[in-house]
């Protein structure tokens, strides 16, 4: 592009847009630093049109920052994500991607729905909105009161004849309200979708529970049988077999099961000194008779 090579730029990026396409995304764009469309793949025969009148576009110049936005154009409102590019930190274009907010659009789209535009091309409002519907015109269900409503307030809703209706505007760059996505949404349908997300909860909770359970009893038959082998080692040392060991594990109780061992280990050592030292045997003895209460005192 910053050669000036458009043909070359538009064969490049051709599989790249085939894809963008198959997601539903239509519009790709680059734009000169000074606002000239330099290729539309979309259009790639019309180029070099000034677009200074878009804010969208004002403002990624001003700011060298993303835009996020919706925006009126030609064929409607339309969702356009807007970035700028950078080569060697010079600012040297705007690349666009974006997507029509179309009937084709509202098929995806669970319930019924409506895209209502209130503002044309240029930026004037209406005085008429533009309804995108895939079936129903839900502004015929709509008195003018209510419609004023959605547009001032987002927060605002209605009941009419077992159906819920609520907005979502949509703004432009500046904050203002060019459009509005109106949803009709039926209580019936809400409420037994509702039962069976709580259904589904109570019976993924009731699963959990189970699996707590049972690792519970597992974890705790494993503890049960280590402080037996506890006890029975104990027991051995007790009656003066220091030669006896446990099988430690990685758990708590295994721990205990390691510390005893280790402890085993250095009373055999000095058991072994106690032909030599009359003093270490004794040592030996009030070790382990201090050791033996300690381990007791932790298993019970």
């Amino acid at each position: 592009m910053a050669n000036g090579d458009r043909d070359s730029l538009r064969d490049y990026l051709i599989p790249s847009y085939e894809d963008f396409k198959r997601n539903g995304i239509e519009i790709f764009q680059f734009i000169t630093p000074d606002l000239k469309s330099f290729l539309r793949m979309h259009k790639p025969e019309k180029y070099g049109d000034d677009l200074s009148f878009r804010k969208a576009l004002l403002n990624v110049t001003s700011n060298k920052s993303d835009v996020v936005t919706y925006e009126i154009g030609a064929s409607g409102i339309g969702l356009r994500s807007i970035k700028p590019v950078f080569k060697d930190g010079q600012f040297i274009a705007i690349a666009e991607l974006g997507l029509y907010l179309n009937k084709s659009f509202l098929e995806d789209i669970p319930n019924e729905q409506n895209f209502v535009q209130l503002y044309d091309e240029d930026g004037k409002k209406l005085e008429k909105p533009i309804v995108v519907t895939e079936n129903e015109d839900l502004t015929k269900e709509i008195s003018s009161e209510d419609l004023r409503k959605f547009i001032e307030n987002e927060d605002y809703y209605f009941l009419n004849n077992g159906f819920l209706y609520n907005v979502i505007h949509m703004k432009d760059v500046e904050g203002n309200v060019v459009g509005l996505l109106i949803s009709k949404t039926s209580l019936k349908e809400e409420v037994a979708l509702q039962k069976k997300r709580n259904l589904m909860t109570t019976f993924l909770m009731s699963l959990v529970i189970v699996v707590i359970v049972v690792v519970l009893f597992m974890i705790l038959r494993s503890i049960n049988k280590q402080v037996k082998s506890i006890n029975l080692t104990l027991e051995k040392v007790a009656s003066g077999d220091l030669t006896v060991k446990l099988h430690g594990t990685s758990n708590e109780i295994g721990a205990i099961a390691n510390t005893l061992n280790e402890t085993l280990r250095k009373l055999q050592a000095l058991f072994k000194d106690f032909q030599m030292s009359f003093v270490d045997i004794n040592k030996a003895v009030s070790n382990y008779s201090m050791v033996t209460n300690q381990v007791e005192d932790v298993v019970n």
